[in-house]
């Protein structure tokens, strides 16, 4: 116990020496031991107990513990809360930036990425008729401003290279090539050698000929005065010349390079390579060198044309046979001189003129001597510059006499005066030019030999072969599919098989690049929705919705400004001729609501044929859509098809056999439109396609049966061969069950899914029907084999008479071009044959191998029956 207390003791002692009483962390406590306040402040407590050493901590208020008490809303200011709970959400303006056409392609990266720039598609339209030039007080200033805009650019110098052309060493060779086939070696060594000596100097005075009458006169000088007055002609005959600044800039970047540049236009009117050279030398560049038919051989303006830039190329029909040869080795070394010399070129691949509105399938033609003189070194590269002209109205008239049969007249001073003299008295309309991205010939063919060589169904893609058959008298035959175009040059068959990819490339970039004009829309909306009129709230209704789409496409408009009056612009520009415009009436049927103006389609011949023309650059958007709906309609059960409606009770659809559908139908159509360029995969495209149908809900993805499905029927076998201890294989699974196919519903059960699958179906029907109707009147060639001319001839007037005796549902579809190519069509699937003989210079056309038999060609007959409406 005594021990127990001295413990005690000893520990009071030791608390009595300890410091005053700590308080929470660590601060001294403020009161003293007696009891006393202190009067020491925080800081000085911490000084004389720590020193000097750094400031003394804060201590932390004691937090409440009562209630939240909510603050008064008068003390709420919009700092206290977030910005969107205060204020009411605003959706920011959408930046409308116009499209910019005409981007190289995926397959060239490096030209994709060489000349182009972010800021480039901000770039606004300019009309180049009001372009801004010096403007002076003086009157006589004003009116030549223009003249005086362009002597302040830059001048270049045109080489003529005609002595250069006719010294080359591809004309020696033809020359040489052209003395031995005519030579008759029978004779003696001293008449042959006086024969060649007279075929030496008639073949250099054809070249010398040949050359004077092709080669362009381009002179500065000249060059300015005459886009001077080109600037007044054009102000007379349009109201406005539009071009993308984002797209010129990148010309201009092009063409200050040390490569010429090569400008490939559409082929659409005369006008054509008036604008594309107007357009250049306005941006202060070298006017292009432009090959033209012989069609722009017109006295007085045959010099005009030639001050341009342009050069006459002949078709081969125009010369002899014996001469062709030579005659193509002078155009191809004309062009290879300029090409040397950096000069830009203009060439036409499709050939003539487009009378149907839709791009020509293209041809190698001129465009293989380019390739070819890139492999010989000749030029070491290009710029390729594909160019999209879109007229709101043609100038120089339309094609529905040459559609129904008609010849095209020959063009005369007269015409050429009398054509002037109309164009100055008519509405003024607008046209735009589109210039696409320039690329390299040079990685072009490097990366062209790496496309696939596979074709759009049963045709094959890279080149038209015929296709083999049977019997060994057809193999025999000639067989042509292709008449003679403008400027076909005769070379290898790889240089003109790859001068054909380049052209299909190009001339899908001008199809992708071109505007659609206001007069494009009104017409494929007259034709394809509203056939039988509209009133113009629901017309322009469908004009705005129209316009959505094409710019959901990727595609630009050629115009702005309210919807009603760009549709009373366009209605005037196609005329009482093609739109019936009927005024505001008085309500006769009490149920009609709706007493509104309203317009009217004139769908009988041959106007009807001039209003398809100018929808085809917006049906153009839709082609491949329109393959897809086409097929999905073909395929649903016969008994099922009376109205669109009963096509969501149809069985499901495979998503392979749309696929294989639409393949041997783009097949069949690839003579009329283009699809896509030889780069890109078809069956990538369709199924895109195929993925718009789905985000419109037109069609639905049927759901799999479990107890059928093909993964579980996969795990099934998987667990069986384990449990069987046999070995699992991968691949064998996949070669027996495949990848699991997709199965989809039609689904037509709303107003909106109705009308957009039926307005979608309508966009090819019309060439449906006359590839019908060209496969019935194959019958006729059971018998005995019919020319050519009386083929066409006779098939274009059954089409004339379903049309008037009210049997055609489309009366579009009585059309010339569509026919021809319906028969080249049927050449290179192996249905007919086309026998040219040269000694009568008349093609033939019969059936081939087993379609001489009636079953079989009635088998072939209902393939494209299925497709009718």
């Amino acid at each position: 116990m005594a021990e127990t207390l001295h413990k005690l003791q000893h520990i009071y002692a030791k608390w009595e020496t300890r410091n005053p009483r700590q308080g929470n962390y660590g601060h001294p406590s403020q009161t003293h031991p007696d009891g006393c306040r202190s009067t020491e402040t925080g800081k000085q407590a911490w000084t004389r107990k720590f020193g000097n050493i750094g400031p003394a901590p804060v201590r932390r208020q004691k937090y409440s513990r009562g209630k939240p008490v909510a603050l008064s809303t008068a003390i709420v200011t919009s700092s206290s809360l977030s910005f969107f709970k205060s204020t009411p959400t605003v959706q920011p303006a959408i930046a409308q930036v116009r499209p910019l056409l005409g981007r190289c392609c995926t397959c060239m990266p490096s030209c994709r990425e060489e000349l182009y720039q972010e800021d480039v598609k901000e770039r606004p339209l300019q009309n180049l008729l009001r372009a801004s030039t010096q403007i002076h007080c003086n009157g006589a200033t004003k009116t030549f401003s223009f003249y005086q805009f362009l002597q302040d650019n830059h001048s270049y110098t045109y080489p003529d290279v005609t002595a250069a052309a006719r010294r080359s060493e591809r004309v020696r060779q033809a020359i040489e090539t052209s003395i031995h086939s005519e030579l008759d070696e029978t004779e003696s060594d001293a008449l042959c050698v006086a024969q060649v000596r007279a075929a030496l100097r008639q073949h250099r005075r054809f070249v010398s000929n040949t050359l004077r009458q092709m080669k362009a006169r381009v002179s500065d000088r000249l060059l300015r005065l005459s886009a001077w007055f080109l600037h007044h002609l054009l102000a007379c005959v349009f109201s406005a010349v539009l071009v993308h600044s984002g797209q010129m800039t990148m010309i201009q970047k092009a063409s200050q390079r040390d490569v010429p540049l090569i400008f490939v236009p559409t082929r659409r009117s005369y006008f054509d390579h008036i604008l594309l050279s107007f357009v250049l030398i306005s941006h202060g560049m070298r006017a292009p060198h432009v090959a033209l038919g012989n069609e722009c051989r017109i006295s007085m303006f045959r010099r005009i044309f030639q001050w341009l830039g342009g050069f006459f190329v002949q078709s081969h029909a125009d010369s002899p046979l014996t001469e062709t040869a030579v005659y193509d080795a002078v155009v191809c070394s004309y062009i290879e001189e300029l090409l040397r010399r950096h000069q830009h070129v203009g060439l036409f691949v499709e050939g003539q003129r487009s009378i149907n509105g839709r791009a020509l399938h293209p041809t190698a033609g001129i465009l293989s001597g380019v390739v070819c003189a890139y492999y010989e070194g000749a030029v070491a590269d290009a710029y390729i510059v594909p160019v999209s002209i879109s007229y709101e109205k043609l100038p120089e008239g339309m094609f529905s006499d040459r559609q129904l049969g008609g010849v095209e007249a020959t063009p005369s001073l007269t015409s050429a005066i009398w054509c002037v003299w109309r164009l100055l008295r008519q509405r003024h309309s607008s046209v735009r030019v589109d210039f696409c991205q320039p690329f390299l010939l040079r990685e072009f063919l490097h990366v062209a030999s790496s496309f696939e060589r596979t074709d759009l169904g049963d045709v094959q893609w890279m080149r038209d072969e015929d296709v083999e058959d049977s019997e060994a008298e057809d193999d025999t035959a000639q067989c042509l599919c292709d008449a003679g175009n403008s400027g076909d040059i005769v070379l290898s068959d790889e240089h003109v098989s790859t001068a054909m990819v380049l052209a299909q490339h190009v001339v899908y970039d001008c199809v992708s690049a071109q505007a659609v004009m206001s007069t494009h829309l009104l017409a494929f909306l007259l034709l394809n929705k509203y056939r039988q009129g509209a009133r113009l709230p629901n017309l322009m209704s469908s004009f705005d919705w129209l316009k959505k789409e094409v710019i959901a496409h990727g595609r630009d408009l050629g115009f702005t400004g309210n919807t009603d009056a760009v549709v009373e612009h366009a209605r005037q520009l196609l005329g009482p001729a093609l739109v019936k415009y009927c005024p505001a009436t008085q309500q006769v049927d009490p149920s009609e609501t709706n007493t509104a103006a309203c317009l009217q389609p004139i769908i009988s011949l041959p106007g009807v044929l001039d209003l398809a023309y100018y929808a085809q650059a917006a049906a153009s958007v839709f082609v491949m859509e329109s393959i897809v709906a086409n097929v999905i309609h073909s395929m649903a059960d016969p008994s099922q098809r009376s109205t669109d409606s009963d096509l969501d009770r149809s069985i499901p659809l495979s998503k392979e056999a749309i696929l294989e559908q639409c393949k041997t139908l783009c097949g069949q159509l690839k003579y009329d439109y283009i699809f896509l360029p030889p780069c890109a995969s078809l069956e990538l495209r369709l199924v895109e396609a195929l993925e718009q149908f789905l985000l419109c809900e037109v069609l639905q993805k049927e759901e799999a049966n479990t107890y059928t499905d093909n993964r579980e029927r996969a795990w099934a076998q998987r667990v069986s061969a384990s449990l069987s201890l046999g070995v699992y294989d991968e691949d064998q699974e996949d070669a027996e069950w495949g990848v699991p196919d997709t199965l989809y519903k039609v689904n037509l059960t709303t107003p909106y899914t109705a009308e957009k699958f039926e307005f979608l179906r309508g966009v090819i029907a019309p060439t449906l029907e006359t590839h019908y109707v060209t496969s019935c009147c194959l019958a006729t060639l059971l018998d005995t084999p019919r020319t050519e001319n009386e083929f066409v001839t006779n098939t274009l007037q059954v089409l004339i008479e379903r049309v008037e005796t009210s049997v055609a549902t489309y009366e579009e579809s009585a059309s010339l071009d569509a026919v021809n190519n319906a028969i080249r069509s049927f050449v290179h699937q192996s249905v007919i044959q086309c026998c040219y003989d040269n000694d009568t210079n008349v093609k033939t056309v019969s059936l081939r191998g087993s379609y001489r038999d009636l079953t079989t060609l009635e088998k072939f007959i209902a393939s494209l029956e299925r497709y009718r409406t």
